[in-house]
């Protein structure tokens, strides 16, 4: 069975627009999708400069193959702790 419903944040938690037709005690999976309109807003100045890759490359050596640093992230990437397959 699956549904979809829309919400909203409040507190850290989402607030249904109605009631979700599931038997309590029920686990479920949600997707995080925000509506439209939010997905597509322009980050100001500031947010873009506190993205974490605003500034990545000032430490790449000049001449570094593109494709050597990506296999380098990736390897970085698989190994973290909280890896799930």
């Amino acid at each position: 069975m699956s549904q979809e419903m829309r919400g909203t944040v409040r507190a850290g938690g989402v607030v249904l627009a109605e009631p979700l037709d599931v038997p309590d005690g029920t686990e479920v999976i949600v997707s995080v999708i925000p509506a439209a309109g939010e997905a597509t807003r322009r980050l100001t100045p500031e947010e873009f400069k506190a993205l974490p890759v605003f500034g990545m490359h000032k430490d790449i050596a000049e001449g570094r193959d593109g494709v050597e640093i990506i296999n380098e992230e990736r390897a970085k990437w698989a190994q973290r702790p909280y890896r799930r397959d």
